[in-house]
This record gives structure tokens, C-alpha cells and sequence, in this order.
């Protein structure tokens, strides 16, 4: 063989194992960018989709925390600003006579009331955020019918009231043959503006 064919010869086959190395690299190109980079893309979709579920429950969150602090505002904003409670109990002994009740005793607190309620300002009130709880001890007689009757329409009341005992026993003072008759001790809660 002549020297420039060998020399030809040797072009062409480095020409040909330059062409079959540039096919691996791509075909071996292609597997990194069809298999390892789809598995990343792959990853990253997941871990997306993650992130929206995420961003979607906090979102949910926010609104229900909203909703919570506007309820929490608006019960604030309904509480009376004084402290003065013989207005309510005038009103509760009020409802207690008009259900068949009759009213024995009144605690507010540790004080026992003796006779009507007055504007006397009530040293017994627990200090919370934003506002005060009062609780009171209230005392009365009748029958079982009239104190369930009380209890609902304390439940209505517009002050917000909360009755945290309740407390019937027979009331075994009585002799009629129809009696019916308990003592009812209520224990509630009564709340003010700061």
C-alpha cells in the first residue's frame, strides 16, 4: 500500500472512531437527560405538588383563624364596659319570679347579697385578657319545671352567661302530697369589658 493511502486509511478510521464516539456520548447524553433528568423533573413535580397542598391548608387556616378572631371581636365588642351587676341579677331574680321561682340567696363571688341588688362595685371579679369574669352562687326554690325554664332563658339572655353548675336537690321542707318542690343552686359566670 502506498504511503498517502495508508495515511488516507488512517484518516478514515479515526474519522469513523471519532463518529462512533460522538453516537455513544450522545446515546449515553441522552440516557442522563431521559432517565436521571425526567427522575429530577419527576422529584421536583412531587415536591410541587406537596408545597401547593401545603400553601392550600395554611390558606384555610388564615381564613379560619380570621373568622375565629373576628367571632372573638364581636364577643368582646357585645360585653357591657361596666362592671355592674345589679342590673343582671334584678333581671335574673326578675325571670326566676316570673318562672314560679322564689329567689333565696345570691353570692357574687365569696359575698353573700343580702336583699335587693344595689350598684355596689364587686371586688371579687377575675381579670382575663380583655375582659372580667364574675361568678355567682344564685339560690332558688320551686319546681323542677321552673328552674329547667330558668335555665333556658338564661341561655337566651343577652349578656352572655355562662353556667358552669348546677346543683337540685328535693325539697324535703315541703309536706304537700304534690310535691314537687327542689332547691336549685346555679353556679354561673357573668363577663365585662375591660
Amino acid at each position: 500500500m502506498k504511503p498517502s493511502a495508508k495515511k488516507y486509511n488512517t484518516i478514515l478510521m479515526m474519522t469513523l472512531y471519532l463518529s462512533l464516539a460522538l453516537i455513544i456520548m450522545s446515546i449515553l447524553g441522552g440516557w442522563y437527560f431521559i432517565f436521571y433528568q425526567s427522575g429530577l423533573m419527576s422529584q421536583v413535580q412531587t415536591e410541587a405538588i406537596y408545597a401547593q397542598k401545603e400553601y392550600d391548608a395554611l390558606s384555610n387556616l388564615e381564613i379560619q383563624l380570621k373568622k375565629i378572631s373576628d367571632s372573638s371581636q364581636i364577643v368582646t365588642e357585645s360585653l357591657p364596659k361596666n362592671k355592674d351587676v345589679s342590673s343582671f341579677i334584678a333581671d335574673v331574680e326578675q325571670t326566676a319570679a316570673g318562672n314560679g321561682l322564689a329567689t333565696m340567696e345570691v353570692i357574687i363571688g365569696s359575698q353573700t347579697l343580702k336583699g335587693k341588688a344595689n350598684n355596689q362595685e364587686y371586688s371579687q371579679t377575675i381579670s382575663k385578657d380583655g375582659y372580667y369574669e364574675l361568678p355567682m352562687k344564685l339560690t332558688f326554690k320551686g319546681s323542677y319545671a321552673s328552674v329547667t325554664k330558668l335555665l333556658s332563658d338564661l341561655n337566651n339572655y343577652r349578656r352572655i352567661v355562662t353556667v358552669t353548675g348546677v346543683d337540685i336537690k328535693k325539697d324535703n321542707a315541703e309536706t304537700s302530697a304534690s310535691n314537687d318542690n327542689v332547691i336549685a343552686v346555679i353556679q354561673l359566670s357573668i363577663f365585662s369589658k375591660k
